[in-house]
């Protein structure tokens, strides 16, 4: 997939989350979100983080370090997030759903979920000044996460509402936990 249709996957799964979660789930063969669009926009955030530092001019003067460092910790979070999620949503798949283990369903479904994440770190990134509106619109992930947990994983109507909330809240607390431990405790 090329950057331009990635970034085209981004918006319609913030825009159009049911419609592009059948569009994913008719695509054969499954493509790999890892490479396909996990890491490439995982980069973009840690080069939009850098250009805000660069933007507020919090780049020279021996910040250089600081500032990638930052943007190193901030890239970690999201890979980490996608990983450890990754295995929560399969072992929530296994145990709680009584479905069989499929670890690259639940990396598609973890990293497309992601998507307003990324959309959201990015803007944050190059507009840390608009923090609150990242708080504020982060909770949207929850009916990205529902769309595509009916969509892909076919959770069961009782189940789906549980499943939603526990994969949204990981989503939503690992990259912020990895963030306090790196940032504030390690450097």
């Amino acid at each position: 997939m090329n950057i331009k249709g990635i970034f085209l996957r981004l918006w319609r799964l913030i825009i159009q989350p049911g419609a592009e979660w059948k569009e994913i789930s008719s695509a054969s063969p499954r493509e790999d979100v890892a490479r396909m669009f996990v890491y490439p926009l995982t980069a973009v955030c840690g080069v939009a983080y850098l250009l805000g530092q660069v933007v507020r001019g919090e780049w020279g003067g021996g910040h250089f370090f600081s500032s990638a460092m930052s943007a190193v910790v901030h890239c970690v979070a999201l890979l980490l997030t996608y990983f450890l999620v990754a295995w929560c949503v399969n072992q929530l798949r296994v145990r709680y759903l009584h479905q069989e283990e499929d670890m690259p369903l639940s990396f598609m479904l973890t990293g497309y979920s992601m998507a307003l994440i990324f959309a959201l770190t990015i803007f944050v990134g190059l507009f840390p000044e608009m923090v609150l509106f990242k708080w504020i619109l982060q909770f949207y992930v929850v009916y990205i996460v529902w769309n595509g947990a009916h969509t892909i994983m076919e959770v069961e109507e009782d189940k789906q509402m549980t499943f939603t909330l526990v994969t949204s809240a990981l989503l939503l607390a690992v990259p912020a936990v990895v963030n306090l431990v790196f940032d504030k405790w390690v450097l």
